[in-house]
């Protein structure tokens, strides 16, 4: 640390310590020399330390995690959208129900309830994390994200032919 410093701050520092800071100043200074290095690859593997983010192998649980973000804001989107197409005088009832008879149907019915189902899942399964922290553990993350993935997509296809 000492290495480091200019005269200038080694001086004050021994004046603050009491010390004369001429003499001070004139101390060979104890250093050695340590091997630095690289901090872009890590000694393990030579990866990246932090990688970009296309090219990182995201766990499960972080993907669940994402997911379950991303659900909420569409989830936050269609209901904004809907109550501003009601305000500006559009029957949202009578456009949803041609929607949902159109071709296009099943698509737009998946569009909604796998958001929503897995949204609910995501936040049922924070809800039990939070009443039991000691069931949070790598492996429960995984296998509960394997769950919510596999529920979520059992609940669309149901809830998309309704």
């Amino acid at each position: 640390m000492l290495a480091r410093q200019t005269p200038m701050v080694r001086g004050l520092a021994a004046a603050c310590a009491g010390r004369n800071t001429l003499t001070a100043a004139r101390k060979p200074l104890a250093t050695q020399m340590t091997h630095v290095t690289d901090l872009s690859t890590s000694s393990k593997d030579e990866r990246p330390v932090s990688p970009h983010i296309l090219i990182y192998a995201w766990p499960l649980a972080a993907i669940s995690s994402v997911t379950t973000r991303v659900t909420g804001g569409l989830l936050a989107v269609g209901v904004y959208g809907i109550g501003i197409g009601s305000l500006l005088g559009g029957d949202m009832p009578a456009t949803m129900a041609s929607l949902g008879a159109s071709g296009l149907g099943p698509l737009v019915k998946l569009s909604v309830a796998f958001p929503l189902s897995y949204h609910f899942l995501g936040a049922t399964r924070h809800f039990y994390w939070e009443k039991f922290p000691e069931g949070l553990n790598v492996d429960s993350q995984r296998m509960s994200s394997i769950g919510i993935f596999a529920g979520s997509g059992l609940i669309s296809f149901i809830l998309m032919f309704l």
